[in-house]
């Protein structure tokens, strides 16, 4: 069996078990086995290597891909940091990826994997972060979640976590669910936080095109302690590691800044209802076929609000 046919089947056998799964919870109620078979399902999402959906974007001497292209490290320094970016921007999308942070003694440090367009709006820019602020040596990284609309910071401020383990010590999973009624923030297959998109949002939910960004960078001004530890560049270098790659979205295929009405009804008409369906693909003519949002994070959205209650990040 070719090996994209194989994926194929495994994809599809995933958004079945998934269906079932959300009919079930919808019957049910039980939060906690949806929870963990959902977990199970996001291991079948498709993941890519870099030169299939990323291109440097600055510190490119401080990148280093695995021969296969499937993970990569990046790091920070005296000189530079470095970062990557998707090659296309997305109107929605499942958006994932796990990451080993930097070890020992790291504050200042800020390692970052989210979306943005503030690139090409920069005065009513969308944002969906997670950030990582580095520590002092003994002292827990602490994680951070960042939803912004049009330009606004009156709403989706951030929500800071201590992390229930050591993520320089091994890889963990984060990902970032966005479609045009909810925005979902996942730890390891857990929901951590959700926004769903609300009437007195207006045009504050984020809707306009985003690329994926991954970035590592001296944040000593606020980072740690409100700036009052820097980064100490002789503990340094400093290296997170990225595999697992995945970018499963409706492409944006005309330029972000004039949005083409085609464009935004082909990219809406795969997400919406599709919270209701716990099914989305869409049949769009793009030649691979990109699924909007994958069936399998779907899984999740029965009671996303008590698997969020129930996982063991500490808010600071």
């Amino acid at each position: 069996m070719h090996p994209a046919t194989g994926a194929r089947a495994r994809s599809m056998a995933a958004a079945a078990l998934a269906m079932l799964l959300y009919m079930w919870t919808c019957m049910s109620g039980v939060a906690g086995a949806v929870t963990s078979a959902a977990a199970d399902l996001l291991d079948d999402v498709p993941t890519i290597a870099f030169e299939e959906g990323f291109s440097p974007l600055f510190g490119e001497d401080n990148m280093v891909r695995s021969p296969d292209g499937r993970t990569v490290s990046i790091t920070l320094n005296r000189y530079t940091g470095s970062g990557f970016i998707s090659s296309d921007y997305y109107h929605h999308g499942f958006f994932s990826a796990d990451i080993k942070l930097p070890k020992d003694h790291t504050a200042g440090v800020v390692v970052a994997f989210y979306l943005s367009n503030g690139d090409v709006f920069e005065k009513t820019h969308d944002e969906l972060d997670f950030e990582f602020l580095g520590n002092r040596y003994r002292h827990e990284w602490k994680m951070q979640t960042n939803v912004y609309g049009n330009g606004s910071t009156d709403r989706g401020r951030e929500e800071r976590y201590l992390m229930p383990f050591d993520p320089a010590a091994a890889a963990h999973r984060f990902s970032i669910l966005w479609s045009s009624r909810v925005i979902i923030f996942y730890v390891d297959g857990t929901p951590i936080r959700e926004v769903p998109r609300a009437p007195a949002m207006g045009a504050d939910y984020p809707s306009k095109p985003m690329a994926l960004y991954v970035t590592i960078w001296d944040g000593s001004t606020w980072a740690t302690d409100n700036g009052k530890y820097k980064v100490n560049y002789k503990r340094g270098p400093f290296t997170a590691v990225f595999s697992e790659l995945v970018l499963r979205g409706c492409r944006a295929l005309s330029d972000i800044r004039l949005a083409s009405v085609d464009d935004q009804e082909r990219c809406a008409g795969a997400g919406a209802g599709a919270d209701d369906r716990g099914l989305r693909h869409h049949d769009s003519q793009e030649a691979d076929g990109d699924a909007a949002v994958p069936a399998e994070a779907d899984a999740l959205h029965g009671m996303p609000t008590q698997a969020r209650q129930e996982s063991e990040l500490k808010p600071v």
